[in-house]
């Protein structure tokens, strides 16, 4: 969030973002349960669920996500724009 300082800023992005967090379903595996198609704007994200092992094949802002969230096993693929934001959302 915007602030006048770093930690006022970082208070209010941390307080924002706990509002949005989301529950994701893992399988046994820490995969995902089914494959997924996120599409935010411009942006589009084939997700599908991966075998024990492969880790998570994936580029850029979506690795990072999927990463974060706990996703071990998974195969994603951007289609569309690049844009780091959107595909991050998607």
């Amino acid at each position: 969030g915007k602030a006048e300082d770093v930690v006022n800023a970082f208070k209010k992005a941390k307080t924002d973002g706990r509002k949005n967090l989301i529950n994701i379903p893992l399988t046994k595996y820490l995969s995902i349960p089914h494959g997924v198609i996120g599409d935010v704007g411009a942006c589009k994200i084939v997700m599908r669920p991966s075998i024990e092992g492969s880790g998570v094949i994936a580029g850029g802002a979506v690795r990072t996500v999927l990463e974060v969230a706990g996703i071990k096993n998974v195969i994603a693929k951007q289609l569309g724009s690049d844009n780091l934001l959107n595909n991050a959302r998607a």
